[in-house]
């Protein structure tokens, strides 16, 4: 259960492959969220639920990420997970954080659409216990239902579908202590898979884009 002088520490993590402005964008949102004092940004080595992509390279993610945030107050690129054996799970993550951060209270900043696969992930229900779930989306795409409870709570694990109360239409709370909340934030219409089949600067931060373009240059002369 968070108290009121525990600062609030967000955790976007993603393949960052490659970054973009939605990305930088949700990170400035976040950033400016009430309460917040850091947002941990933490590139994964391997989403379990990419293993069929071939990501760009991890010292070329983290670098463009690094490049992309810097300047953002109250942002921090964290490698944990680029420091651990594939797959990046969530959960071995915020356990670290907790161990890193003791003082904090952590929150997880989730996509809508990761969200809808909540349930399947590694230790889903441990996860809540660890972290606030607050889910983010683009603002006009009415993926966060306000007040619509049962939407909501038909996607977390079994053992968590039950028992949550409105703190607000879209913060619910479970007598676990567990927090759901959501937001929407003014994101830009990009999708890193895409940029990354078109070979596309379009939408890379101006900063991470002559590492991006060096790389594909590079990997074109070795064909």
């Amino acid at each position: 259960m968070q108290t009121e002088d525990q600062p609030i520490f967000v955790v976007f993590g993603g393949s960052f492959n490659p970054i973009h402005e939605g990305h930088v964008a949700l990170v400035r949102g976040l950033a400016t969220l009430p309460r917040v004092q850091q947002v941990l940004v933490v590139p994964a080595r391997l989403s379990p639920f990419k293993t069929h992509v071939t990501p760009l390279p991890e010292s070329l993610r983290l670098h463009m990420v690094q490049v992309a945030l810097a300047g953002i107050p109250r942002v921090a690129v964290l490698d944990l997970e680029l420091r651990r054996p594939a797959p990046s799970y969530t959960h071995q993550t915020l356990l670290e954080l907790r161990t890193l951060y003791p003082h904090a209270h952590l929150q997880l900043a989730l996509g809508w659409d990761a969200f809808r696969e909540f349930a399947g992930w590694k230790n889903a229900l441990d996860i809540m216990h660890l972290a606030d779930l607050l889910v983010v989306a683009r603002a006009g795409t009415a993926a966060l239902p306000p007040g619509d409870l049962s939407a909501w709570c038909a996607l977390l694990p079994v053992a968590l579908q039950t028992g949550w109360t409105l703190a607000t239409p879209s913060h619910l709370r479970h007598p676990t202590g567990c927090v759901l909340q959501g937001h929407d934030f003014d994101l830009p219409p990009l999708a890193a898979s895409e940029l990354l089949i078109n070979r596309s600067l379009i939408g890379v931060p101006t900063a991470a884009q002559p590492m991006l373009s060096a790389y594909w240059a590079k990997t074109d002369g070795n064909l």
